[in-house]
């Protein structure tokens, strides 16, 4: 009598299948079809986070914020009169196609303005200090990464789209990663004092050659199904998306991904961006799998252990306030 099948039925998961023969999911087993079984997990359950539709409410927050080009907003006013027949504005609402968009004063831009005004006029400074002997020649070190990742204005701007997604949506995510890249530039070698004419040599100058951060909105993130509210540890594995332009794919996987994976990956539309010049990269970290794994344009192109040296998630989520139950999205200032 033959074997039966991993995966007896040929319209099931891996991963599901896996499940059933109670039999976890390794390192060895991942490929691009239990990455996709896992993404529509995860998708389902932001959908659905213990029956609540955060997705849903994540949308009517964005739109309400933004809700159509400025050169198409037609804005109408709700009115109401004193006894003096002065009128005051009460309720504002923008119409689009589907009809009046309630944006119940004050409007979502407003309250989020204020918020980040707030918060960004309170940067707090750090300076590191230690009371055990053991630890006192790390202070040093520590000050000056601290320091450091302070100058670097690219994240020093990306604190403040955390606040402003943690504001908007009640939770926003954290990631922070090492990064360095290099360019190929040419240094002036000689001059011909006679005629001014010079020469140059090839060279290399860093782009960027430190730990960063960046954040990222909620609406491109998608967490772990186990995940436990205000508990970071439990979520074992996060997904995300990020779109380039086919330049900056080039130069990010170009030495990176294998070969036979890169070269199916061509520029494409993405939707929401003007041009076919773009790549969309999903990205998948698995702690328990010690996993790193990168799809583009819906096809595979990278799989290797987590890339860090702390194999954890380089992704952290936080939250505005918790919600109810078991739910770990949170809740915001704005709904």
């Amino acid at each position: 009598m033959p074997s039966p099948s991993l995966n007896p039925d040929p319209k099931g998961s891996l991963i599901d299948s896996i499940f059933e023969k109670n039999k976890p999911l390794t390192y060895g087993d991942f490929n691009f079809q239990a990455f996709k079984d896992l993404r529509a997990r995860m998708e389902a359950f932001r959908k659905c986070a213990h029956g609540e539709a955060m997705e849903e409410l994540w949308t009517d927050l964005e739109e309400r914020y933004l809700p159509v080009s400025v050169a198409e907003l037609r804005v109408f006013a709700q009115y109401e009169l004193d006894p003096d027949g002065n009128a005051t504005p009460t309720r504002f609402f923008a119409d689009k196609d589907e009809g009046l968009v309630d944006h119940k004063e004050p409007l979502v831009a407003v309250k989020l303005h204020t918020g980040l005004a707030l918060m960004t006029q309170r940067t707090p400074d750090i300076l590191w200090d230690s009371d055990s002997t053991a630890y006192e020649g790390r202070v040093p070190v520590l000050n000056a990464l601290r320091k450091e990742d302070w100058m670097d204005d690219q994240t020093r701007q990306q604190y403040v789209m955390l606040w402003f997604y943690d504001v908007l949506f009640g939770t926003t995510f954290w990631r922070r990663f090492y990064d360095k890249h290099e360019r190929e530039v040419n240094f002036v070698d000689s001059i011909d004092l006679a005629t001014g004419e010079q020469t140059y040599k090839p060279g290399m100058v860093p782009e960027i050659d430190q730990t960063v951060g960046e954040a990222l909105s909620p609406l491109d993130v998608w967490i772990d199904p186990a995940t436990v509210p205000m508990r970071p540890r439990t979520m074992r594995c996060v997904s995300y998306d990020k779109v380039y332009d086919y330049d900056t794919f080039h130069r990010l996987f170009k030495d990176e991904a294998k070969a036979e994976y890169f070269d199916e990956i061509g520029p494409c539309s993405v939707s929401g961006y003007e041009g076919e010049n773009w790549v969309k990269c999903s990205y998948l970290e698995h702690a328990d799998l010690d996993l790193y794994y990168v799809a583009a344009n819906d096809k595979p192109l990278l799989k290797k252990p987590l890339p860090w040296n702390h194999k954890g998630l380089s992704v952290r989520m936080a939250t505005w306030l918790p919600r109810k139950g078991k739910n770990p999205y949170g809740l915001g200032p704005i709904e």
